[in-house]
């Protein structure tokens, strides 16, 4: 019941159920889960000092059962995030990872230690856990997205550019991808980019605004790459357009 009324963000009756089912439990691990439940709602609500408090009040999480040590560090790693500790959401990320219950899990939590790991500008690292989700068998949007994130990442210096290139060239042709090709060009651009192919990452990305038919949020990363290049030469008639 607690759980139904978090997710249907009812959060004021989550926490007297969380806490009533507390109360009356005589199993430890009901209880700390309880404990886990709640420092979420306070996640949710924007109470990070308070979420902070009450993951300190808990258990050794190392003292949990796997589920619950997966349970306490993802949920570490969230409020670390929602105040964009990068670095600090890292260990967490793979602690919850290494005890995940189900694959799917796991291949979520990795994607998510992969961006986290390039917010927090270790390309090194999430170069590595973004090809590690592509081993992953992993459901196709996140194989995707893996895929077009490594354009921005990958080290290009030793050799991984060709097989990237190659890579992003074959998503354009599969027809699963149609919708995508916005994304596509504009991973193919930066990856130019950073080759040192300034005019062709500026046709790429001039080609993925023009593809934007439906996903607004890249046509604008699309513009705002093209009206960046434009504005440092400074060529303010084009950046301006």
């Amino acid at each position: 019941l607690a759980k139904a009324q978090f997710y249907q963000r009812n959060f004021m009756a989550a926490r007297s159920s969380f806490s009533f089912a507390s109360n009356i439990a005589t199993d430890p691990d009901l209880v700390t889960e309880a404990e886990i439940w709640m420092t979420r709602i306070q996640t949710e609500e924007g109470n990070l000092s308070e979420a902070n408090r009450l993951m300190q009040e808990l258990s050794d999480p190392e003292s949990l059962s796997r589920p619950l040590m997966a349970m306490y560090y993802s949920t570490q790693a969230d409020i670390a995030l929602r105040q964009k500790r990068y670095g600090d959401a890292v260990v967490p990320l793979t602690r919850a990872i290494e005890n995940a219950g189900s694959n799917d899990t796991r291949v979520r939590l990795t994607y998510l230690l992969a961006q986290v790991c390039k917010a927090a500008g270790d390309n090194e690292r999430s170069t590595l856990y973004f090809t590690k989700v592509l081993k992953m068998n992993p459901p196709y949007d996140l194989e995707f997205n893996a895929g077009i994130n490594l354009a921005g990442v990958a080290d290009i210096s030793h050799g991984d550019a060709d097989d990237l290139m190659k890579s992003l060239r074959k998503m354009l042709r599969d027809s699963k991808n149609k919708e995508y090709l916005d994304q596509i060009y504009f991973a193919l651009g930066e990856l130019e980019q950073r080759m040192g192919n300034t005019e062709e990452a500026l046709k790429l990305w001039s080609q993925a605004a023009a593809s934007s038919t439906v996903n607004t949020r890249q046509r604008a990363r699309s513009y705002l790459a093209l009206a960046g290049h434009y504005y440092s030469q400074p060529d303010y008639m084009n950046a301006w357009i």
